[in-house]
């Protein structure tokens, strides 16, 4: 991902993409069919104090994809790449923008590595935040910078997920058309809540360091 830019100053979309999601929930009929403990209210509350955090860390604000999943990203070539391939040398394109705006920095990367113990390797992402730092054209020792802020916005990836599934079960509508299968919505709802609330603890180990 190429950055010219890092600020601070700037506004996150973030904040204004959720509220737009919670406003949609509120006048929807359907709103009453969100799963106890997961209502409206809970979800308002709890994007408040998230947003209240994250903004009093002062996080760098980038031109970010806004939903740098792994599906996002296409690799061309039809060459197979080992471990021995840096990953700046790879040819890699980036698909379906329509979120893409001033965002958190820390956001764009949790979202690509979804910290999963079963999964993520602290060796590989060290290797993808050198060369993140190197096509950014950023010191390399902003580094350990950029993995606590990304390690931070964990929980934010999360609720940002949580609040879209609401909205989804909330609406009853699936990408503009009937949503014909409530259960696994409602189901993916209640997995990035509890994800959100496991993960919640991630910003109190590093607010004392940020």
């Amino acid at each position: 991902v190429t950055l010219n830019w890092f600020t601070r100053g700037i506004d996150s979309t973030m904040w204004k993409w959720l509220n737009r999601m919670l406003d949609e929930m509120r006048v929807s009929s359907n709103v009453g069919s969100l799963p106890a403990g997961i209502e409206l209210p809970v979800l308002r509350r709890e994007v408040e104090i998230m947003a209240n955090t994250v903004e009093k860390m002062g996080f760098s604000v980038v031109l970010s994809h806004g939903d740098l999943k792994p599906s996002n990203v296409m690799l061309l070539g039809d060459d197979p790449v080992d471990d021995d391939v840096r990953l700046i040398d790879l040819d890699v394109r980036l698909i379906d923008l329509e979120l893409a705006g001033p965002n958190y920095r820390g956001f764009d990367l949790a979202k690509l590595f979804r910290i999963d113990p079963s999964r993520f390797s602290e060796e590989r992402f060290s290797e993808f935040l050198s060369v993140y730092c190197e096509t950014a054209k950023v010191d390399e020792s902003l580094a350990k910078e950029i993995e606590k802020e990304t390690k931070v916005c964990l929980p934010l990836v999360h609720l940002e997920a949580t609040v879209f599934f609401a909205l989804v079960v909330a609406m009853g509508q699936d990408f503009g058309g009937p949503s014909s299968d409530k259960a696994r919505w409602e189901a993916l709802l209640r997995d990035r809540w509890a994800k959100y609330m496991a993960s919640k603890a991630t910003i109190d180990v590093f607010r004392d360091v940020m």
